[in-house]
């Protein structure tokens, strides 16, 4: 179970990076 959580983590931050990334782009906004 702790596994399965911890790939569904992995793809949740990757999908919320890849958000935060268009957000940025889109308002050339550098959040680092």
């Amino acid at each position: 179970p702790t596994e399965s959580l911890m790939i569904e983590n992995e793809i949740f931050d990757e999908k919320l990076l890849s958000i935060v990334a268009k957000f940025s782009r889109k308002h050339q906004f550098r959040i680092w």
